[in-house]
């Protein structure tokens, strides 16, 4: 199915360098319309408009993971204090569940929906899906199917429901207010990494490779960041799951970069990507990162 697909080209309209100490782990679009960046290197939220410009950041944080959006106020998880707080006020909020064990990269998520709050944990042995009210009391917990690794991935909103996405499988897990789980399969969703998806399945290898790291969905699809090296792709498919379109763009040059999340709007005739990724970026004697946030604009034809 991806083979039947011909990739268009990204445009790449600019780029902002997030300068030294960055590292852009999270990309919301806040209730300005400007492009906010969850920055865990400066311990800052940073806002950037539509050309590229950068605005005042909001300090104050430890690791701040933007999760949403309650009326005009911006959700943000602080991973070093394990609280949910708003922009407005990052030293107050509520207390999170504990953590099962060390926190790893994408082993917790955050999503707002109808006034609750759901926080995923996909550590070991088992990953769930938590419901929180406002207040932090934990009113439903779901479990979630197969291995908990199954689940490291991003959690978002789409079409009414939360979405469970897997950075190592083509699959989402949905779960709706009531409670109902279900799963909804990629098709047409290609990867050089698939065949070590397999090798980590079976034992054959240890680590599973990262091919999904960032989810958007609107009332159309879902686009979905598909992880290769040097190139930015991003997948869309239908909401039936089936792949309709693909984007990317290959760096002039060989650079070692991972593009962790993207936003999705239509801006006047347009349909606009940003895109944050982290650059590792090796010293004498350390390595380090650096982080970058692109606008892509699609090719007028097609969606």
């Amino acid at each position: 199915m991806a083979e039947a697909v011909v990739p268009d080209s990204l445009v790449l309209d600019w780029r902002r360098d997030g300068g030294e100490s960055a590292y852009f782990g999270s990309i919301l679009f806040g209730p300005d319309s400007l492009i906010w960046v969850g920055d865990l290197g400066t311990h800052s939220i940073r806002r950037f408009d539509s050309d590229g410009e950068e605005l005042e950041a909001t300090t104050g944080f430890s690791f701040p993971y933007l999760t949403g959006r309650a009326a005009d106020t911006i959700a943000v998880y602080d991973a070093g204090s394990n609280r949910l707080v708003s922009i407005e006020e990052p030293d107050r909020g509520i207390d999170l569940p504990p953590l099962n064990g060390e926190a790893a990269s994408l082993s917790r998520q955050i999503a707002l929906m109808d006034g609750a709050v759901y926080v995923k944990d996909a550590r070991p042995p088992v990953a769930v899906v938590r419901r929180l009210a406002a207040t932090g009391w934990v009113e439903r917990t779901d479990t979630l199917p197969g291995p908990s690794w199954h689940h490291f991935g991003v959690l978002r909103t789409w079409l009414g429901k939360i979405v469970s996405a897997s950075s190592y499988r083509p699959v989402l897990y949905t779960l709706d207010p009531s409670g109902g789980l279900d799963s909804l399969r990629l098709q047409g969703f290609d990867s050089p990494m698939l065949a070590r998806i397999r090798a980590f399945t079976i034992g054959d290898v240890k680590e599973p490779p990262l091919v999904i790291s960032g989810v958007y969905g609107t009332s159309e699809g879902l686009y979905l960041i598909n992880v290769r090296p040097g190139v930015i792709r991003i997948d869309v498919f239908d909401t039936d799951g089936r792949i309709e379109r693909i984007l990317q763009y290959e760096e002039p040059e060989p650079t070692t970069f991972t593009p962790f999340d993207l936003i999705v709007r239509s801006e006047g005739d347009s349909t606009r990507a940003y895109v944050a990724s982290v650059s590792t970026v090796y010293g004498p004697l350390s390595l380090e990162y650096a982080s970058h946030l692109d606008r892509f604009s699609f090719p007028s034809t097609g969606r």
